[in-house]
């Protein structure tokens, strides 16, 4: 079933179309509940790509620490090494989703979810800093609607990463509830 997208700059994106479609893929995705990685399968993404990813960041990452705890020439090594495996992964991942077009049934919630929490977080955060209540509210509604907006066009986009997406997916749902902690220090706190 091939639905037709409003433009993104009208009402009736925002009032009708995308919480139907955020409804709607979320009760899809309850019946669908397998692993991440199964999903990553089924698009018939090698898993080779998944283990070289997270192995060039983690040199990356291990480079960047001995350069800076001890200032190694081998870290740079490590650093550029790792760095540049992760940038070959991400073009090739980009290359390979080049002719995604956005289509209802390609929406993903976690993108969306991760943006509109993202968001929240990013006001919330200087809104604790002991601002007026005016000036915190302010700031966290105005980082909710960035959040949402970055989080529908990411939702709709996401795939156009290629098969990084789904990593980046799997990724997000653990950030997700360690950023609704946080708000909650930070609102509440």
């Amino acid at each position: 079933m091939q639905r037709d997208i409003p433009p993104f700059f009208s009402f009736s994106f925002h009032r009708d179309f995308l919480p139907a479609l955020l409804r709607e893929r979320l009760r899809a995705g309850r019946r669908n509940s397998g692993s991440p990685l199964s999903e990553h399968m089924a698009e018939g993404v090698p898993i080779e790509f998944t283990i070289l990813t997270i192995v060039a960041l983690a040199v990356a990452f291990w480079g960047m620490v001995a350069v800076i705890d001890k200032g190694m020439v081998g870290g740079w090594f490590l650093l550029i090494a790792g760095g540049g495996g992760f940038l070959m992964l991400l073009v090739n991942s980009i290359n390979s989703g080049r002719d995604f077009r956005p289509s209802p049934e390609s929406f993903r919630p976690a993108a969306f979810l991760f943006f509109l929490i993202l968001g929240l977080t990013a006001g919330a955060l200087p809104a604790s800093l002991g601002h007026a209540v005016s000036t915190r509210v302010a700031m966290t509604a105005a980082g909710i609607i960035l959040g949402y907006l970055l989080g529908a066009l990411a939702g709709l986009w996401i795939k156009r990463l290629g098969w990084m997406s789904t990593l980046l997916e799997a990724m997000a749902l653990p950030t997700i509830i360690g950023m609704i902690v946080v708000d909650l220090v930070l609102i509440f706190g």
